[in-house]
């Protein structure tokens, strides 16, 4: 706990002052009274540092606490929030030209999530999906796999205006019953052709 020097009135008092340094949770104020070590009070989320003008409450027990930062002479901050916190709105909005979140573990949960951007990056080890239904517009998509596996248990039905699969070394289809048709012409260029 910090301690300032005495104040003569009962109910206490405020007073304006400018942060000389921070050690660890304390900070060194200069104020009307001199340099005084205070302590961060928890309203006070943005973080002070060196520098900062300050509101200083001075207690009648000779308690020292930084209530708010009113001053800062650069674009810079950093909040500082309890150990677990709760923020919560009907509306709430997040606006920055970039936004950058690092944490150990991220749980979104929502009625509807919509994302929008010109890019999406995405690198991850390892993506699992459970979904009852996925449905996709995309106007391009390409990919690179260094290995891809699927697996439907129902009907996995793809339809396009054209198709076409390309593969280096071989191509496999196995099924126990297969159905190719072709409204117009079935071409089929290889070196060797066996059936049965």
């Amino acid at each position: 706990m910090a301690y300032a020097l005495p104040v003569e009135e009962p109910g206490g008092t405020l007073d304006k002052g400018t942060v000389m340094g921070v050690q660890g949770t304390a900070l060194l104020v200069m104020t009307s009274q001199g340099v005084v070590r205070a302590g961060r009070a928890a309203g006070c989320l943005l973080a002070p540092r060196a520098g900062d003008g300050v509101l200083t409450a001075f207690l009648p027990n000779g308690e020292a606490w930084v209530t708010c930062v009113l001053t800062r002479t650069d674009g810079e901050a950093e909040i500082e929030l309890p150990d677990k916190t709760t923020l919560r709105g009907r509306e709430l909005s997040v606006e920055s030209e970039s936004t950058r979140i690092v944490s150990h573990s991220i749980s979104m949960k929502g009625t509807v999530l919509s994302l929008g951007g010109g890019l999406l990056l995405q690198g991850f080890a390892a993506v699992q999906t459970a979904a009852c239904r996925v449905g996709e517009r995309i106007s391009r998509k390409s990919g690179c796999y260094g290995e891809l596996s699927e697996q439907t248990d129902g009907l996995d039905e793809r339809r396009a205006g054209r198709m076409r699969i390309e593969s280096e070394s071989s191509y496999r289809l196995r099924a126990e019953n297969a159905d190719v048709r072709a409204q117009a012409m079935l071409d089929l260029d290889a070196e060797r052709i066996k059936v049965g």
